[in-house]
């Protein structure tokens, strides 16, 4: 297969991570508004995709009640993008700490935190990342990082667990 052919890792690698601890029905849970090709791709995986609707008035950003609410028996990932995409919701350092603490109650529920555009910020602040707030997640967390999306390469991405392996 030639490289104008490839089938784009930024789905494979980012969602890959889902297909291999998806069982048909499984619960994605996903903040809303959301980028449209996530939901496609939970449902393709035999995923369940439950969208939870942050508001403007919570500025775009998921609050850790609404994520311990909606957490069931189903639930084995949660989605964050941040910052995020198509909102633009900033999280700060507290709030993923906050989102933290409803993960750490629920070993089985991992987290896909999609963290492309964490060099996009134009209001002085600096970029955290999920994984850097909350350490004591590692094993619960995956973090792709999708270089070609976010400097404008060919549909390329590599993880950062991967790229530490080698």
């Amino acid at each position: 297969m030639g490289n104008d052919d490839r089938v784009p890792e930024l789905s494979i690698r980012s969602f890959g991570y889902m297909y291999l601890a998806d069982n048909d029905g499984d619960e994605v849970l996903m903040r809303a508004p959301y980028f449209g090709r996530h939901k496609d791709i939970v449902l393709i995986l035999g995923g369940q995709a439950e969208a939870l609707e942050c508001p403007a008035e919570s500025g775009f950003r998921l609050r850790p009640t609404q994520f311990e609410a909606a957490i069931t028996p189903k639930t084995r990932w949660i989605m964050l993008n941040l910052p995020s995409n198509p909102a633009g919701a900033v999280y700060s350092d507290e709030d993923l700490r906050e989102l933290g603490a409803v993960l750490a109650k629920h070993p089985d529920v991992l987290i896909l935190s999609y963290e492309i555009y964490e060099h996009i910020l134009f209001d002085g602040r600096t970029f955290l990342s999920f994984a850097a707030a909350n350490s004591s997640l590692k094993d619960q967390s995956a973090e792709p990082d999708l270089l070609g999306r976010l400097f404008s390469f060919a549909s390329r991405c590599c993880c950062r667990a991967e790229r530490t392996a080698r």
